[in-house]
């Protein structure tokens, strides 16, 4: 027997996997009453949003732009491009999902 898992092992194992489960459940259960009910977006909310992101796209966009004409940038204007680059495509997903 040397080697092998001991039987009781097994039940004990399965009485673990058990409560995992029932723990997971009412974890679940939980999580699901906390969730606020989802709405759809009328079409106006959905438009104005729309325009917005758009806006502050093109807002972000012209700084971008005004910035990239400069060859030797220092560490900070690198750090501003990366994350107005970051920015812009993130707005850009915005867009895409509306």
């Amino acid at each position: 027997d040397y080697g092998k898992v001991p039987k009781y092992l097994h039940s004990v194992k399965r009485d673990i996997q058990s409560e995992f489960d029932y723990i997971q459940q009412l974890h679940d259960q939980h999580h699901a009453e906390n969730q606020p009910p989802i709405q759809p977006l009328e079409d106006e909310e959905r438009v104005a949003l729309l325009e917005g992101l758009k806006a502050k796209w093109e807002k972000r966009n012209v700084e971008y732009q005004a910035g990239t004409h400069v060859s030797v940038l220092s560490d900070g204007q690198k750090r501003g491009r990366e994350t107005c680059e970051a920015e812009l495509s993130l707005l850009e997903k915005d867009i895409e999902k509306l």
